[in-house]
């Protein structure tokens, strides 16, 4: 959601900034305030909307890629654990499956291993 947010801070100020017409310029006349340029003001509003958008929201992504990162190696670590203690039952159901595999293969005579494999002599 926070990187769907960031063109819309982007797209907006930049229209702001590039709008040959004054956004709400017949309010801003009839306040009739000699020293404000408004071209000049709403120029300056498109870039703060730009950039104090942009900036938080990099802020905010950086953040919670590292929170990420930390919680995937925290995960790994407990999932290390977890398989070094033998406590995995996916890990011994995939070895199981595997193993009923190969029964299944040797007992059946006349299969030829597959490509990559060397056959082992018979005696």
């Amino acid at each position: 959601y926070v990187l769907a947010a960031m063109p819309f801070h982007a797209f907006f100020g930049v229209i702001l900034m590039t709008s040959p017409a004054i956004i709400a310029e017949d309010f801003y006349r009839y306040l009739d305030l000699p020293w404000a340029d408004l071209q000049a003001q709403q120029y300056l509003g498109g870039g703060v909307a730009w950039a104090g958008g942009e900036v938080p929201l990099m802020i905010v992504i950086v953040a919670l890629a590292i929170q990420w990162s930390r919680q995937d190696t925290r995960e790994a670590r407990r999932k290390d654990r977890h398989l070094d203690a033998g406590r995995d039952e996916e890990f011994d159901a995939y070895n199981q499956m595997l193993q009923r595999l190969t029964d299944r293969d040797a007992a059946r005579p006349g299969l030829r291993p597959g490509p990559g494999v060397q056959e082992s002599p018979r005696p």
